[in-house]
């Protein structure tokens, strides 16, 4: 019965990563949620814009993060905070400031909702430089 608990509800698991995915997962699933966003959803198609990773080193979308999450490349809040916002500022880079790119603007609403949510789930630990579960 146990077993089945944990198969159906990932928060369950002993395994701190299996429950640290899964938030995770359901924070990207949100943010992809957001209306208007799916430009920030897959890789740019280099064929679509060229340029695109000439002015770019450091692609990001919410489709890869999604990917991390699923091969557990995430082990703390920090490098799943730093690739949430490695896609604004790759916006920033290619489409200017959120003032004057509708396209920036919504990957600013894409960090501030991830930053929400993980705040919500996470808090900071008071003697240390990383986060912790909030129970």
């Amino acid at each position: 019965m146990i077993a089945l608990e944990k198969a159906i509800n990932p928060l369950l698991d002993d395994n701190d990563i299996i429950g640290f995915s899964f938030i995770l997962n359901e924070i990207v699933q949100e943010c992809k949620n957001i209306p208007k966003s799916v430009a920030f959803h897959f890789k740019v198609d280099p064929k679509k814009l060229p340029q695109y990773y000439q002015k770019i080193t450091t692609p990001m979308d919410l489709g890869t993060m999604q990917q991390n999450i699923k091969e557990h490349h995430y082990t703390t809040v920090q490098a799943f905070r730093n690739d949430i916002e490695q896609i604004r500022i790759n916006s920033e880079l290619y489409n200017g400031p959120a003032e004057t790119s509708q396209y920036t603007a919504k990957a600013a609403e894409i960090s501030a909702l991830a930053e929400q949510m993980l705040e919500v789930c996470y808090e900071p630990h008071p003697n240390f430089n990383y986060y912790y579960f909030g129970t």
